[in-house]
């Protein structure tokens, strides 16, 4: 046993003296890298459609692709037969592409095509907007013992099969100064619900470092006439005359009914996020490639209609850990 401390002790010395001299090696990882055309745009029923188009980029490279430069922009309104021009907008490092007397509307399907020069490509990407939104029942939320954290449980009526939604939360913190407004921040949240565990983005229980995500995605594909979503969420604590609490705060709901396009992006997005974050114990994933619908390019053209809801939850000044 002696010998294997020995042992064990030299490993250790030399791994020590080893970490002593290191020399900084600037290595340019963007060598090679072909810049792409990047486009994102999320409809919303009733908001005037912004499309943005940018280059991509190398990752961790300071590098400032130039932007491609965009001859002709239009929008189709697939179901009535109608084009609208969009209207093209340059900045520093992207171009936004907008049309000030167009709106979506529930249940409409669009298409988008752009004409680049430098480089010299088409874009092309179609999606339907939701039919319509769910309605939320009720809501309730309650105070996890010896947490500053707080458990949600939603109540909502399914809108039909094979169906996508989002589920997101905002925190808005209640002071007495009526003068000062405090705007609301998204936080994080994670649950137990078999719904969204089973989605394959959602981090694994035994995985040691994961953060939870900013959102919560599911999937519904058979007929429920209410669906029942529980959250959890932590608000931050306060430290005030030795005890600690948590603030009295605003919660905002925000219930989307999702494209599918728009699922499929935002979770392969929050897999290829986790994949380079890595993990105390099982290290760095595969890397992973996020899911795109524009054709010639990368990137989103989705869309969502939402339904949400504020209600006041009271903080608390007795918190005492277990």
């Amino acid at each position: 046993m002696a010998f294997y401390h020995k042992i064990i002790v030299i490993i250790i010395l030399l791994v020590a003296t080893a970490c002593t001299d290191l020399n900084i090696v600037q290595v340019d990882i963007s060598e090679n890298f072909n810049p792409d055309i990047t486009v994102n745009s999320l409809m919303q029923p009733d908001s005037n459609i912004i499309i943005i188009v940018s280059p991509t980029q190398a990752a961790f490279s300071n590098k400032t692709e130039v932007k491609p430069q965009i001859s002709s922009a239009s929008l189709v309104d697939i179901l009535n037969n109608q084009t609208y021009s969009l209207e093209i907008y340059t900045w520093d490092n992207y171009i936004v592409l907008k049309n000030q007397d167009f709106c979506p509307i529930p249940g409409g399907e669009y298409c988008i095509k752009i004409q680049t020069t430098q480089p010299a490509k088409t874009l092309i990407a179609k999606d339907k907007v939701p039919e319509r939104s769910a309605n939320i029942l009720n809501l309730n939320i309650n105070p996890v013992k010896g947490s500053t954290a707080y458990l949600g449980k939603i109540n909502f009526t399914s809108i039909g099969t094979d169906i996508y939604y989002e589920l997101l939360i905002y925190s808005q913190e209640v002071v007495n100064d009526t003068t000062q407004t405090i705007p609301f921040y998204q936080t994080s949240l994670s649950t137990t619900n078999p719904l969204i565990t089973r989605e394959d983005y959602y981090p694994s229980l035994i995985v040691l470092s994961q953060e939870s995500p900013k959102s919560l995605l599911f999937h519904i594909d058979n007929p429920k006439d209410t669906v029942c979503i529980d959250f959890e969420y932590d608000n931050g604590g306060i430290y005030t005359n030795g005890k600690t609490g948590t603030c009295n705060h605003n919660l905002r709901i925000e219930l989307r009914t999702v494209s599918e396009s728009f699922f499929l992006y935002k979770t392969s997005l929050y897999k290829q996020m986790y994949a380079a974050a890595g993990d105390l114990l099982y290290g760095i994933a595969e890397p992973v490639k996020v899911v795109s619908n524009i054709e010639g390019g990368v990137g989103l053209f989705g869309s969502y209609i939402k339904t949400d809801t504020t209600v006041f939850v009271a903080g608390r000044n007795d918190i005492i850990y277990e």
